[in-house]
């Protein structure tokens, strides 16, 4: 269990799809244990309609920090992480196998 008094090491990644997941890396588990994923959170999306990027940081932090998924000190000390388009196409391998094949035979 957590002791309050102690401060998570907490991972922000903010998802290439717009969102934001919240984890805590105190664990031994190395992917970490998940706090908090926007998409659950019906505020958050009526907080933040659109796309959240490095330019919602502060609100983002605050708004944490507010529902308490975070405190402050954690919310200084987060590693915040970018998850790139490229990274979860990668993730996903390729594409659709059926596109694949897609040869114009109207020449």
């Amino acid at each position: 269990m957590h002791d309050p008094d102690e401060p998570r090491d907490i991972v922000i990644i903010l998802t290439a799809q717009g969102g934001v997941e919240v984890l805590d890396l105190s664990e031994d588990d190395e992917e970490g244990e998940q706090l908090w994923a926007s998409d659950s959170d019906e505020d958050f999306r009526e907080e933040f309609p659109d796309f959240v990027d490095e330019n919602d940081l502060e609100h983002l932090l605050d708004y944490l920090v507010d529902k308490e998924v975070i405190t402050d000190a954690e919310a200084e000390d987060a590693d915040i992480q970018s998850e790139a388009l490229t990274e979860t196409a990668a993730a996903n391998g390729p594409g659709d196998e059926e596109d694949d094949d897609d040869d114009d035979d109207d020449e």
